[in-house]
């Protein structure tokens, strides 16, 4: 039989918000990742037999951060398997009991960050210390650093700081003491296991931590916040690395991660500034929720072949990132997963960005590059450096030209079919609206750096093309069969600007002709017939006010023509709204999910009567229960009244047939006897032998 998980929906079908004592049901064999994140009103707790895993994380998600206030936990023997951090974040814990037998150590490792729990196995307290918590525990076991042992720790002159072999443990914020004296480098001898969360927090003047071979693991927030940490050496035994470890660390300008290392955790490397080379082991299935968040001096990453799932904001405000590499097997991009990233303008990605509406979830509308889609199996192009600086301007104003001119591109030739019957294959399409955008985008960041000419004229014509051509592709999408017309007036309207002024002066000219003409003929004598010369001037004049007149009668036309491309745009903007429309019904199914759900719980509201009944019933046979108590503490007292009955019964089976006898004897001397005399007493009938109760 397979694993059956519970899973955060699992615990919202069983916790109610008044729920403060918690049983899991047995039916589940593993608890999942943040399933009982979140659920403040929870104070105890108890995991039933037939849990045999608990995964990383399972009280934590980063939107619940500090929100558990569980108090007590139970912990069955079936439990075998704790991921790392399964209880992380429960640092209002008090109790903790456990079965039998559990590992004292494997105890203090799971619960070092709630230093007021009392661990309690079965009947017996933490190595029979009677209530002693986790801390008292921990401050007198050898092999645990803690912030009382650390401050005692001796800083060289040079600022370096040894932390001595007879250690295994460092605790939660241990080297606190420390932040402020002047330590350097940190060194850790081969025998340190453990760095728990937020052990080296803060240290102002840290510069370099030099890890061994046989750590294991690097808690949660272990090295946030440590301004001047420029140089990180982590050995290939570290299997886990937590939340937040690196955090904010703005002098950090590479890190090597360990090969066995399978998920770069929330937030990991976030806020690391000066971030700008970051290398992978093969291992990696997950980037974490904000693991690259704020690395504004990344500027390329190819993420390894091993990658699956890439988290919510994982690479938000990369504001240098220019190009990403996304292996082919990838499954999933989330929301905001590759947002605020302007200048990204290359990105090699499998077929998961399916729609429009997922694009702008997953990209925002500050991040606009150029797709490469890969297919199945299909490797990531190598890159050079040199690819890596910005392109000049030559070579953007020959890709777009190519692009806007034909070049035989796959765009262009899309674009030229807006107009068929035939249909637009969707990938291609989307592929087309996503490169206008993405070399748009390119001519807007050439523009503010060419000066004004020929070249400036040309990257203003390219731009309009291009806007030409994504008005065609988005008119065809919702207008397929108005599309040819529009692209034919689109075409005509280019000009009506450049025409319209052309006109204006073509109607100054004729006003100063005709008043030309009109001074001519007041000029003139009276009676006198005009010079063959004035008359051959005037009748030219009135040659070039027809055409004028030719002319005045095309601009009217335009401005039919200009009437018309207002009906498209007010088309284009109902097609807008119907775009919108459509994206509004597609959330009609969640919604009807969520109706569904709501009128579920008034279902289940509609039953607290009746559950109250319930309940009073039940506090009725609390009496019961009580009187059951009593009669069962009766029935232990029932072998004893047996044995006695027993012991009657065999006493009167041995004297009840002498009485007999003796009876029968006495009858028989009594019928002989002549004379009257008084009768005999009669025996009293046999005792009748007791039942058992």
């Amino acid at each position: 039989m397979g694993e059956r998980i519970f899973t955060r929906d699992d615990a919202k079908s069983i916790i109610r918000t008044t729920s403060d004592k918690v049983k899991l049901p047995s039916d589940f064999t593993v608890i999942g990742r943040g399933a009982l994140a979140g659920f403040s009103q929870v104070k105890e707790l108890t995991i039933p037999e037939g849990i045999k895993r608990i995964c990383a994380h399972a009280f934590y998600i980063r939107v619940f951060k500090g929100k558990s206030s569980l108090e007590k936990l139970v912990i069955p023997a079936s439990l075998q398997d704790f991921e790392r951090w399964c209880f992380f974040d429960c640092n209002a814990l008090k109790s903790v009991v456990l079965p039998d037998g559990f590992d004292e150590k494997k105890a203090m490792e799971l619960f070092f960050h709630c230093p007021d729990a009392v661990l309690t196995f079965g009947k017996k307290l933490l190595f029979g210390a009677k209530s002693k918590t986790v801390q008292q525990v921990m401050d007198e076991t050898s092999g645990i650093l803690t912030l009382g042992g650390a401050s005692l720790l001796k800083i060289e002159n040079n600022g370096d700081l040894v932390i001595p072999q007879s250690y295994q443990y460092i605790l939660p914020h241990a080297m606190r003491n420390l932040a402020t004296r002047g330590v350097k480098r940190i060194i850790l001898h081969p025998n340190i296991r453990i760095i728990s969360a937020n052990a080296f927090a803060c240290m102002e003047t840290l510069e370099e931590i030099v890890l061994q071979d046989g750590a294991q693991y690097i808690d949660n927030y272990a090295f946030a916040g440590c301004k001047k940490l420029r140089s990180i050496i982590i050995p290939d035994s570290v299997t886990s690395i937590g939340a937040g470890a690196f955090m904010n660390l703005p002098s950090l300008e590479s890190i090597r991660l360990p090969k066995a290392l399978t998920e770069i955790s929330e937030e990991m490397l976030s806020g690391c500034s000066s971030l700008k080379d970051v290398e992978f082991g093969d291992r990696i299935t997950q980037i974490g929720a904000g693991a690259f968040h704020d690395c504004v001096s990344l500027t390329e990453m190819k993420l390894p072949e091993s990658v699956k799932r890439i988290g919510v904001g994982a690479f938000w405000n990369c504001a240098e990132l220019v190009r990403l590499a996304i292996p082919s097997g990838a499954e999933s991009l989330t929301q905001s997963s590759l947002g605020n990233c302007p200048k990204l303008r290359t990105l090699y990605t499998p077929h998961i960005i399916h729609d429009a509406l997922e694009q702008e979830r997953i990209f925002g509308d500050k991040t606009s590059p150029e797709i490469h889609w890969l297919e199945p199996g299909q490797s990531v192009p190598d890159w050079s450096e040199a690819e890596l600086s910005e392109s000049s301007g030559e070579e953007i104003l020959d890709a777009v030209s190519q692009l806007v001119t034909g070049g035989g591109s796959a765009i262009s030739g899309t674009a030229g079919a807006v107009g068929q019957a035939a249909p637009v294959d969707a990938r291609t399409v989307q592929q087309m609206q996503l490169t206008i955008a993405a070399m748009q985008a390119q001519l807007a960041k050439l523009s503010q750096n060419v000066p004004n000419g020929p070249d400036a004229q040309q990257i203003e014509i390219l731009n309009q093309n291009l806007t030409r051509m994504q008005q065609s592709i988005d008119s065809a999408s919702g207008l397929a069969e108005s599309a040819e017309a529009i692209s034919a007036i689109q075409k005509h309207a280019d000009s009506i600007a450049s025409m319209q002024s052309r006109v204006e002066q073509l109607a100054e000219m004729q006003e100063s002709v005709q008043e030309r003409v009109e001074e001519i003929a007041a000029h003139q004598p009276q009676g006198t017939a005009a010079t063959a010369d004035t008359a051959a001037a005037i009748s030219d004049i009135q040659q070039k006010l027809g055409a004028i007149d030719d002319i005045q009668q095309k601009v009217e036309a335009i401005d039919d023509i200009q009437q018309k491309v207002e009906a498209i745009d007010d088309i284009q903007q109902k097609v807008d709204a119907i775009s919108d429309v459509q994206a509004q019904v597609s959330v009609i199914p969640e919604l009807q999910h969520r109706v569904e759900e709501i009128s579920d719980m008034q279902s289940r509201l509609g039953a607290i009567p009746d559950m109250q009944g319930a309940a009073d019933a039940i506090s009725g046979l609390q009496g019961t229960a009580d009187a059951i108590s009593d009669i069962q503490s009766k029935v232990e007292q029932i072998t004893d009244v047996r044995e006695r009955v027993d012991a009657i019964a065999a006493v009167q089976e041995s004297v009840i047939p002498e009485l007999q006898e003796r009876v029968d004897a006495i009858a028989e001397a009594q019928a002989n006897i002549s004379a009257p005399a008084a009768p005999v007493a009669q025996p009293t009938a046999p005792v009748a032998q007791p039942t058992a109760p």
